[in-house]
């Protein structure tokens, strides 16, 4: 049986320096230029752009327009 994840939308957060952030799994760390993911339980875990890109899109337009400065240009 296949299925399919619900929709939820999440917050993230772009790193800018080496960051440790504390997960469900222990520390882990983000490099700069990665991005923080917050979960609707406000979980952190980063995750490397192109991953973010391939699995996440924007919720509304101001998102869109950031969305295609960081990962279309």
């Amino acid at each position: 049986m296949r299925v399919r994840k619900k929709p939820v939308e999440v917050e993230i957060e772009r790193v800018e320096e080496r960051t440790e952030i504390e997960t469900r799994e222990g520390v882990v760390v983000a490099e700069p230029g990665e991005y923080v993911v917050i979960g609707v339980e406000g979980e952190r875990y980063p995750i490397a752009p192109d991953i973010l890109a391939a699995t996440y899109e924007p919720v509304d337009e101001a998102a869109r327009a950031e969305w295609k400065r960081r990962f279309e240009d």
